[in-house]
């Protein structure tokens, strides 16, 4: 698994990155780093297709675009390579939502639920494997946050749901 999150007050600076890679190649191991806001990057575009791109020059990158998914990140001796280049048609978890999001605080986008994929981990050895990509984004995230996700080849689950204010309970979306 890898994780790859960046953290903003507003103003479309970024304070803080996280990266953590967990493999259970080998023996369960986990390796993570938080960097200052200015030890990485994001760029995100529309043309020609909607774009995003992560990079820190100290632990690697990752590109995401119509095309796929390419993610190279190295945290201390934990390697992770991703390629995702197929595509389950993922899930509009937002639903009619989306067409009023500039009003929404924080978006949630499903890409893919359960891609194939090739992943290297450590020993560099590319298997195949499934990928879920997801990103959230927004002006604000959920007082709380619960999110549980499997997949295989075959099938997928995922639930996420949050505590948004002023609401009084959670919202839960859960794809299956």
């Amino acid at each position: 698994s890898v994780i790859i999150g960046s953290f903003s007050s507003g103003g479309g600076v970024f304070g803080s990155h996280v990266v953590a890679i967990a493999s259970t190649s080998g023996g369960r191991r986990t390796a993570q780093v938080v960097l200052p806001g200015s030890a990485g990057s994001v760029e995100v575009g529309e043309r020609p297709g909607p774009r995003f791109e992560w990079r820190s020059p100290s632990v690697g990158r990752l590109a995401a675009s119509p095309g796929g998914l390419e993610v190279d990140v190295t945290v201390g001796d934990a390697r992770a390579v991703v390629s995702v280049t197929s595509d389950d048609s993922g899930w509009d978890a937002e639903g009619w939502v989306k067409r009023i999001g500039r009003f929404v605080p924080c978006r949630y986008h499903v890409h893919s639920r359960r891609a194939r994929c090739s992943v290297s981990l450590d020993d560099g050895a590319p298997r195949p494997a499934v990928a879920h990509v997801e990103s959230n984004y927004g002006t604000a995230f959920p007082d709380e946050w619960v999110w549980v996700q499997a997949a295989t080849a075959e099938a997928s689950f995922l639930a996420v749901g949050g505590l948004f204010r002023p609401f009084r309970g959670y919202t839960w979306l859960v794809s299956v």
